[in-house]
């Protein structure tokens, strides 16, 4: 009877020990075993694109050493030219119209939009590896952070019509679309807020992203704006943030008229709730 006992308690122990869940090693929100995979859409089509997939496809893999566009230092990539990709992606999903927009969306909401004819006339990039970098890591110098740039980080120059922008990392879901698609923010505006949230767009969302939830360039708005209660606090914050905080920030000085100013306010109170 006690080796019987004696079996039941190692039992207990050993299936007790095998149920914990183990540890997943996480960077920026982003599972190792996840990490890579980037979801590719077309209207209710979907492929997962990843490293193995374009070896498996046969996609030619090539190196070029590029600035990197946050840490503006040389680096050396790994990966394949994105009107390539673009090719296999419609050829694995079918799509037989044409793509007259695409959409990379990033872990921390940001969205980039961009027509087709651009990403191929400015050879856009699709990272695979940064083999000089350890632990997939990109050197941000506004922060003096290292961050991981997976699942997915496309490489491309400032566009003409898109002043200022940058290469979107951590880009977990790129949308193609057969119409131009309605910019997020400005959709889930309320007809009041309508006019700040496109000050919005144009002046803010390039550096604290889609619906204000931040990211490496910039914090969270709410972190910001609930310093401020007062609207006339907060007016004077945006029109002079450096000398409001009496120490120098990335942050750009809004331009607008009062009347702009007072429209950005209002739907930046909205993102507070």
């Amino acid at each position: 009877m006690k080796t019987l006992y004696l079996i039941l308690i190692i039992c207990f122990f050993a299936t007790g020990c095998k149920d914990k869940a183990k540890p997943t090693s996480q960077l920026s929100g982003v599972g190792r075993e996840t990490a890579g995979n980037v979801s590719f859409q077309w209207k209710d089509s979907e492929i997962i694109v990843n490293e193995t997939l374009l070896e498996k496809k046969g996609l030619t893999v090539k190196t070029r050493t590029l600035p990197d566009p946050n840490s503006r230092q040389d680096t050396l990539y790994k990966g394949v030219v994105f009107a390539d990709l673009l090719k296999l992606v419609k050829n694995e999903l079918a799509i037989d119209q044409d793509i007259v927009e695409v959409q990379f969306i990033a872990l921390d909401g940001y969205v980039l939009r961009v027509k087709p004819h651009e990403l191929e006339n400015r050879q856009v990039f699709y990272v695979l590896r940064t083999p000089e970098l350890n632990d997939f890591k990109i050197r941000n110098l506004s922060l003096n952070v290292n961050f991981d740039w997976r699942p997915g980080y496309v490489l491309l120059p400032r566009f003409e019509n898109k002043k200022g922008s940058t290469s979107p990392y951590q880009v977990k879901t790129v949308k193609l679309l057969d119409t131009v698609g309605e910019n997020p923010i400005l959709a889930a505006a309320g007809e009041e807020q309508i006019a700040g949230a496109k000050i919005f767009v144009k002046s803010c969302s390039k550096c604290h992203s889609h619906f204000g939830f931040g990211g490496f360039k910039a914090p969270k708005i709410e972190l910001m704006t609930i310093r401020y209660p007062n609207d006339s606090a907060l007016m004077k914050f945006l029109r002079a943030p450096s000398q409001t905080l009496g120490r120098p920030i990335g942050m750009s000085a809004f331009e607008g008229s009062d009347e702009q100013m007072a429209s950005l306010v209002q739907y930046l109170r909205t993102l507070e709730q």
